[in-house]
């Protein structure tokens, strides 16, 4: 799942780190955090790796939360949610703790009180807010799109930067593109951006196999890629090589399968 994928990745090095110093707090002490304040000797209960979980989540929640770990050690910390379980009392969260000032994840059936930072109103179910946030947001809809039409959007970023460069007119036709494609208008140039940072971007032979494969499988699809193509180069004066190879390949017959 795009969405989060590049969050997973570095917040688990942070975590990872900070877990190498040690393992349980102290038993019933209960220790609170107003967003900066440090354990001196940085220690938690592991609670659990983020990479196991098979399902994951998105978010960008700010939360105060009461918790008592495994150890039986009790916190007070605001939690910045970066990625969640959708599923399971005993889920994980994953996000930036301001008690530590590291990467941790945490058990929703472990969370005694949780208060949103930014309203001050008690959640009584995390893990079912995240959830009712995750799905009005234009997160499912990415996650669809990074699904089902990967090849579009390797041909798109190909040309975007087949030049040397992407930009932000050019990312503008992208995201326009994928809006019309899902027919879903929260698609943005900074949501399409995150989104291309998971792409590999193909070399001139990829372009021309993944375009001709489009126009065999999705021949509406594959017009509206070319369509696309067109506008991200005419965003510029000039055309570079790399452009104008493209250009020839969206240009030619589709060739012959061999028999």
């Amino acid at each position: 799942m795009w969405f989060f994928g590049l969050l997973v990745v570095g917040a688990m090095l942070f975590y990872l780190g900070g877990k190498k110093n040690g393992r349980s707090g102290r038993s019933g002490r209960t220790q609170s955090s107003s967003g900066a304040g440090t354990d001196p000797q940085g220690q938690d209960a592991w609670e659990g790796a983020f990479y196991d979980v098979p399902a994951q989540r998105s978010s960008n929640k700010m939360v105060r939360i009461r918790y008592r770990d495994g150890s039986g050690s009790a916190t007070e910390r605001v939690v910045h949610v970066r990625a969640f379980e959708p599923q399971g009392r005993d889920g994980l969260v994953i996000g930036r703790c301001y008690l530590r000032n590291a990467t941790r994840t945490f058990r929703f059936d472990r969370m005694a009180r949780v208060v949103d930072e930014e309203t001050g109103e008690i959640i009584p179910d995390l893990q079912k807010a995240l959830n009712t946030e995750w799905e009005a947001s234009p997160a499912p809809i990415m996650d669809k799109l990074f699904d089902e039409h990967r090849d579009v959007l390797k041909l798109l970023l190909y040309m975007a930067k087949a030049d040397g460069s992407m930009r932000a007119a050019e990312v503008k036709v992208i995201a326009q593109h994928c809006a019309a494609l899902t027919g879903d208008e929260r698609i943005t140039p900074e949501l399409v951006k995150a989104l291309l940072r998971s792409v590999d971007v193909p070399t001139i032979v990829g372009f021309t196999r993944t375009y001709n494969k489009l126009r065999r499988e999705q021949p509406e699809v594959a017009q509206g890629v070319a369509q696309a193509c067109k506008a991200i180069v005419a965003t510029q004066k000039s055309v570079h090589p790399a452009e104008q190879a493209a250009l020839d390949v969206l240009d030619k017959p589709v060739p012959r399968l061999a028999d």
